[in-house]
């Protein structure tokens, strides 16, 4: 009877063990391959126990942030040997959306540089994958290796317009030229009389990280008009500088720990004839529509 049962044990060993050897599994983390367009491999990286082997592939994001939505996103790693040659796929993911290929590289000498572009309003996720055929002549298997997630928050710039400040504003929204250069958005002021200030006002909601605006006056003011320009952080004004006609200034000011900003001009200039004080082309750079 002993002999029996320890015979039964010993076979149930031996036909696990060819069991593991014919579907491939193995012991060093690879995965099921991804889809080249919505894949559910990334549902394998989330669910991954804390006890699995650690991973062979690996990715990390080289572009420093913040990352703006629409600009390019590199990323490097590093492959086991057996990769060396073979072609990764880089994966995106917006929000909780679903994953999509954006990109591939080539592996050599045991690394990579891949690239893709970051898009949306939400988080962006990424991985990369890559396969290999392993195993002897006529018994090969594919064994897929999956990077783990690499993700961060996506910022994008809002404008500063009369339509989305506070209670309204004293600027005009509209196309302008200073010096040599053509701002197809503007906050700028109408003003016929002297020593007149305009301003505007707007809430940022803890959201923004820099807020960003060139300066100056409108080719169509008369000669001889000039401006005083600020700007105000929750109230703590500023000063930029006092601009006449000619090349637009320009200023950008870290507003991550801020609730409003506000943008005034004041007009230095004497006389009835026209001139129009200018903030251009002014946005904040933020998470999520501050307005």
């Amino acid at each position: 009877m002993a002999f029996s049962s320890n015979f039964r044990r010993a076979s149930g060993a031996l036909l696990l063990t060819a069991a593991l050897v014919v579907s491939g599994a193995s012991s060093d983390g690879a995965l099921a391959a991804p889809s080249d367009g919505a894949g559910s491999a990334a549902d394998h990286v989330s669910e991954r126990g804390k006890g699995e082997p650690k991973q062979k592939l690996t990715l990390t994001q080289t572009t420093p942030g913040p990352i703006v939505s629409g600009s390019t996103v590199a990323f490097a790693g590093t492959a086991p040997g057996s990769l060396s040659g073979k072609k990764l796929k880089l994966f995106r993911r917006v929000g909780a959306g679903e994953w999509v290929k954006v990109g591939g590289a080539k592996i050599a000498g045991g690394g990579f540089s891949v690239a893709g572009i970051a898009t949306g309003q939400e988080t962006n996720s990424w991985y990369v994958s890559a396969s290999v055929k392993k195993g002897r002549k006529g018994h090969k298997h594919k064994k897929t290796y999956i990077s783990g997630i690499v993700g961060f928050p996506l910022y994008a710039w809002y404008p500063l317009t009369d339509s989305n400040s506070v209670g309204g504003s004293s600027f005009y929204d509209g196309r302008v030229d200073i010096g040599a250069e053509t701002f197809t958005t503007a906050l700028f002021a109408s003003d016929s009389s002297s020593y007149d200030t305009f301003s505007g006002e707007w809430n940022l909601s803890y959201k923004c990280l820099q807020a960003s605006a060139a300066y100056g006056i409108d080719n169509d003011s008369a000669t001889g008009s000039t401006a005083a320009f600020s700007y105000s952080l929750d109230g703590v004004a500023a000063a930029l500088e006092t601009k006449g006609l000619g090349p637009a200034s320009r200023f950008t000011v870290d507003v991550s720990t801020r609730l409003r900003i506000k943008l005034t001009t004041t007009s230095l200039s004497g006389g009835s004839a026209s001139k129009y004080p200018t903030f251009a082309s002014a946005a904040v750079l933020c998470s999520a529509n501050p307005f």
